[in-house]
This record gives structure tokens, C-alpha cells and sequence, in this order.
């Protein structure tokens, strides 16, 4: 579903920047969205919005009390918008459910200093999940990185 943009003099007038389904999802988990959560919310996320793919990857800790790498997991989806000169311009958005927040992925991936990138859909991480019955991290690399 691709969004318009736009132009009204010199502003530019955006009718919906990411599609309904994307901007406002379900955010819903088995455990509260805490620290240390984030495989179980992310997965329940995704199961939620099957359109977004389950990732997991190693971060920078946000802790002062536990600072370094971490294994961290999050949902993304690419959205359209269709601009009047340029056409059609693919936004990549992440969504956080352990922190209830939806931010660009590239914002995402520059502040967390992100790497070692894996990314599942809900049809992968349902099989992994019955196959190793846990929520992830299912990659050795991730799995040996710290965790919350």
C-alpha cells in the first residue's frame, strides 16, 4: 500500500508516511516488554503482525551497568512511499516491542551499532521455535553474545 507525497507550495504534504497496518501494530507478548524479554516480544510481535519479519542481531548495550555487545531481537518491514518526482521510495522501519517504539532502521542501526544480522519470517521462526522450543537467539554467533 504506498503512501503519497504530496507538494503544497514549498511544503511537502505527506498523506500517510507508512501504510495503516505498519504504523499502527499490535503490540502484543506473553511476558511484560522488559529488558531481557526481547526474543519472546519480538517473536509475539511478529506473530501479531505476520507482514514484518522477526530479527535478531548483536548490539550496543543500552546499560551503563552492563556495557558491550549484546544479542537483541526486534521486527522490520519495508513500506513504500510514493513520492510525485522521485516515484516510488522504500522506507525500512524497525519496531522495538520491548520498547514499545517504532523507529527508521537506519536511525536504529546507527545508534545500537548493529551487526551480525539475521532475519526470519513467521513461517522460519514458528519452525524454529517448535523445532528448539525457545525464542531465539537461533544463530551460534548471537547466541554467543551477551544477553539481558
Amino acid at each position: 500500500h504506498p503512501c503519497e507525497v504530496h507538494r503544497e507550495g514549498s511544503r511537502l504534504r505527506v498523506a500517510s508516511l507508512v501504510p495503516r497496518m505498519s504504523m499502527e501494530p499490535k503490540f502484543v507478548w506473553k511476558k511484560n516488554p522488559r529488558k531481557g524479554h526481547c526474543y519472546t516480544n519480538s517473536f509475539q510481535f511478529v506473530l501479531a503482525n505476520p507482514s514484518w519479519k522477526l530479527v535478531h542481531g548483536i548490539c550496543e548495550c543500552t546499560n551503563p551497568k552492563k556495557p558491550g555487545r549484546m544479542g537483541h531481537a526486534w521486527a522490520e518491514i519495508v513500506t513504500t512511499v510514493k513520492m510525485d518526482r522521485f516515484g516510488d521510495v522504500e522506507i525500512h522501519w524497525v519496531a522495538d516491542p520491548t520498547r514499545k517504539m517504532i523507529f527508521p532502521a537506519e536511525i536504529y542501526y546507527f545508534v545500537g551499532k548493529i551487526d551480525s544480522v539475521v532475519r526470519y519470517s513467521l513461517d522460519e521462526a514458528r519452525a524454529l521455535v517448535d523445532k528448539k522450543n525457545f525464542y531465539g537467539p537461533w544463530d551460534p554467533t548471537i547466541a554467543k553474545a551477551n544477553h539481558a
